[in-house]
């Protein structure tokens, strides 16, 4: 770590005044898509209708089961 690294705290102060920079991590098929923020590392997921939510345990699940759902569709 350089003495010119942002600390953490500052990056997410800078994610609450001007928003997360977005890179994609995921994309299982063109209904989820999971994103993180360069900034502060916080994990998010798209949703069926093109909302971006954070990634927690519940959308974890329902993601796990939607491609679990869209392998057997593929069969």
């Amino acid at each position: 770590m350089s003495k010119f690294d942002v600390p953490r705290i500052m990056k997410t102060i800078l994610c609450k005044i001007k928003g997360h920079n977005y890179i994609t991590v995921n994309k299982d098929n063109i209904f989820l898509e999971k994103v993180e923020c360069k900034n502060c590392k916080e994990k998010f997921a798209s949703d069926g209708y093109g909302r971006t939510g954070k990634l927690t345990p519940y959308w974890v699940e329902n993601n796990i089961f939607f491609k679990i759902y869209f392998q057997k569709q593929a069969i």
